[in-house]
């Protein structure tokens, strides 16, 4: 088989996360009085970082509104002036510094704390997701039987139930129904005058053969006294050569043996839908399919479903092929330090900067992101097209380490209880690219046309700092800019907005001036009017070198324990940091880094290779080979 279905590529890496972790303050209450918003602080600092962001490929920041054509074009502030929010930026800069100070991991913040759906079927024996296929099979009971008729062969999973879900006043139960669904084929004579349909129930009368064939169907509306009331069950135009078939639901149910579902397996059914839907918005195919059926039925209202039970859990939708949940969820793949430390309330740098609210306490940010303003007269490229789509945790090959997949479980004890055996691989990135000019699907529908600013575009904005002590302000610089020194001869970028997997949105970012203020003079009246002072290159290094300091004997302390080790002097001495800073420098292009065609993904036969190494490729195909020593190998081929 060719390489490119050999592993898992994807245009987004991951820096990996760490069970070593950097607390700013043990508590809220301690922050408050050390770094409180109440008070005038002289011997700290406050002031504005002045930021010129440089688009060197397309850009494009959605303002989430579509034109009459369906196009979606960049954000424009309250005077129609092209900008980047600052709300972007600062999500930016979050990740940055969440990488670059070792913070906590917390659910349902940085991970999603929910449990995935799939469905698996088409994947070959020999691929990655061969297992998780078997195990699909086996939780359905699939079988293969084959048509009396014409002996082609059909599956069913016989351990699926069919019924009806309920809203009962906003608490759901599912009432099983007598007999299982009737398989009809959409080309049985009875159901040719319906038309084609999406996805939706139609009520309907039918009379009935034996358990598994219905002889005759009719609307409703025209039920005789010898039919039966059912509901005929769309689950959406066909794909493939072969028409799927209909489901029709009888309307007689088995009320003593109606139950209701667990709130936890509702969100779960909700969030996957949600999940889905998104994926969906923003072309037809959401008309096509009619996403909202799938939703949960309103108060009052019921639906047919397919449902099963395993290991505790609870599954149901309205495909006899249904979507079930992995047996953990994403958080489970979390560091066990870093599950510990949110749970004992650990502070980072990221909430002491930027703020936080929890349920338990809050705090306000220190720091404030302004909009970043296009310069001058930006031009709008002319009309692309791209799938929007986000990459999603549910690719386990890309997300999860070692081959795993959020089924696996640590080899325990017998009688032991079960434990998660995966662990998610870390900080997702993007690798920087050159603009891939086939980003646009082969499919219409699922293409989403935008307009993009120009390469060149310069943005300019202001971010605004207070009551920052100074290795505070170095690692708010060194999020920004990303450089450790100044005079340093690596140059890094940024990636912001949409498109980012097929290289829209690089940015060069400079910093233009970085101010402090003399608030002691400022609240004098002789010093109301004083002008900032700004700060050399020089001093703004040393900031970042005393966190950088601060940061790498912490961290250092933490891995050599009790035990003597030689003690890391930078942050650029941790694998994560290399990590992180190598894929904000190297070019990535190729087929390598982009996201794969459904034959790779079905087929792909190992998991995602790690940031390292492919950037240890990356740098290896990069270095410019030096010339040979031409001199040298005619003396050492010299005839004798």
């Amino acid at each position: 088989m060719a390489d490119a279905v050999n592993h898992t590529h994807t245009p987004y890496n991951f820096v990996p996360f760490s069970n070593k972790i950097l607390s700013s303050a043990p508590d809220t209450e301690t922050l408050l009085e050390e770094a409180g918003h109440d008070k005038i602080r002289p011997e700290r600092l406050t002031g504005e970082i002045h930021v010129t962001l440089e688009a060197e490929t397309p850009i494009f920041v959605s303002n989430g509104t579509r034109e009459a054509d369906k196009t979606l074009r960049f954000f424009r502030d309250a005077q129609g002036r092209f900008c980047i929010p600052g709300s972007t930026v600062r999500g930016l800069l979050r990740q940055n510094m969440k990488i670059l100070s070792y913070g906590v991991i917390r659910q349902g913040e940085d991970v999603e704390n929910q449990r995935l759906y799939f469905r698996e079927m088409a994947s070959s024996g020999h691929s990655v997701r061969a297992e998780l296929k078997e195990y699909y099979r086996n939780t359905l009971d699939i079988q293969s039987y084959k048509t009396p008729e014409s002996g082609k062969a059909y599956s069913v999973p016989e351990k699926v139930e069919c019924g009806y879900l309920e809203n009962r006043g906003g608490k759901y139960w599912i009432t099983p129904i007598v007999t299982k669904a009737y398989r009809v084929s959409r080309k049985h004579e009875s159901v040719q005058r319906f038309g084609e349909r999406f996805a939706q129930t139609v009520p309907v009368a039918y009379r009935a053969l034996d358990d598994k064939r219905v002889s005759e169907i009719v609307p409703l509306a025209e039920k005789r006294p010898d039919m039966r009331e059912g509901d005929l069950l769309y689950t959406g135009h066909w794909v493939g050569r072969e028409p799927n078939h209909l489901y029709l639901f009888p309307r007689e149910l088995r009320e003593e043996d109606a139950f209701p579902v667990d709130n936890e397996d509702i969100l779960n059914y909700r969030e996957d839908f949600e999940n889905r839907k998104n994926s969906l918005d923003g072309n037809t195919w959401h008309i096509l399919y009619n996403t909202d059926f799938w939703n949960l039925p309103k108060d009052g209202e019921r639906k047919p479903v397919f449902y099963i039970r395993h290991e505790k859990r609870l599954f149901f939708g309205m495909s006899l092929f249904l979507r079930i949940g992995f047996r953990w969820s994403v958080a489970d793949g979390l560091p066990p330090k870093q599950r510990e430390a949110a749970d004992s309330g650990v502070l980072d740098y990221t909430d002491t900067l930027l703020g936080f609210a929890r349920k338990e306490n809050a705090y306000a940010s220190r720091v404030s992101v302004g909009d970043f303003h296009a310069l001058g007269t930006p031009s709008e490229c002319p009309k692309a097209s791209m799938i929007l789509g986000n990459p999603k945790p549910g690719y386990y090959p890309g997300y999860l380490k070692d081959g795993k997949n959020y089924n696996d479980c640590k080899d325990n004890k017998q009688g032991s209880e079960l434990e998660p055996g995966f662990q998610l691989r870390g900080h997702k990135q993007y690798w920087l690219k050159p603009v891939e000019t086939t980003a646009a699907g082969k499919n219409e529908n699922m293409n989403n046309p935008f307009r993009p600013l120009a390469a060149g575009t310069k943005f300019q904005g202001v971010i605004r700092y207070e009551n920052l002590t100074r290795e505070e302000l170095g690692l708010l610089i060194w999020s920004i800019r990303l450089k450790r020194d100044s005079s340093a001869p690596e140059e890094y970028r940024q990636s912001i907005g949409m498109g980012k997997p097929y290289g829209y949105g690089r940015v060069k970012v400079t910093l233009d001036a970085v101010l402090t203020f003399d608030l002691d003079a400022m609240y004098r009246p002789e010093g109301l009017f004083a002008a900032p002072n700004e700060l050399d290159p020089g001093t703004i290094d040393a900031y970042v070198a005393a966190y950088d300091k601060r940061a790498a004997d912490a961290l250092s302390k933490l891995q050599n324990g009790k035990k003597k080790g030689k003690s890391k002097r930078s942050l650029l001495d941790f694998p994560e940091i290399q990590d992180f800073l190598r894929m904000k420098r190297l070019i990535a292009d190729g087929n390598e880094f982009s996201y794969m065609g459904l034959k790779e993904y079905q087929n792909v036969r190992t998991s995602l290779p790690t940031a390292k190494e492919l950037c240890d490729k990356l740098e290896a195909s990069q270095t410019p080979q030096a010339p040979p020593d031409w001199e040298a190998l005619r003396n050492k081929f010299k005839p004798l």
